[in-house]
């Protein structure tokens, strides 16, 4: 009885590689996207909070748009994230409205977060 033999599998290897390689660097570099841009959405809420915080304590407008650069002065240093000015409403009836709007330049997207 005879058997049969298969080609040869050199390279077969490679090929997989290279079918496989792209795909999974393109899976990296959304889930890094993606973590950057959840970074900077906290970021900015949480500047909003702090600016808002300051507006009810009476703080001036300079004042809370001081306080949300600092806040999120740990995204933007990377110069991934731009921010624009604040924009506080004031204090009326122990409530107020800051809105922070920023742009994430993530690795293949620019994502507006306000």
């Amino acid at each position: 009885m005879k058997i049969l033999k298969r080609g040869n599998d050199e390279g077969a290897a490679a090929v997989e590689a290279a079918i496989v390689s792209p795909v999974l660097i393109m899976m990296i570099f959304g889930l890094l996207g993606l973590g950057l841009v959840l970074s900077a959405y906290q970021a900015v809420n949480h500047a909003a909070y702090e600016g808002a915080r300051y507006a009810v304590l009476g703080q001036t407008a300079p004042e809370v748009q001081e306080r949300v650069y600092e806040v999120m002065d740990s995204v933007t240093s990377s110069g991934l994230v731009d921010v624009d000015p604040p924009e506080p409403t004031g204090c009326v009836d122990g409530q107020a409205e800051v809105t922070v709007t920023a742009t994430v330049h993530a690795v293949v997207l620019e994502l507006p977060i306000e």
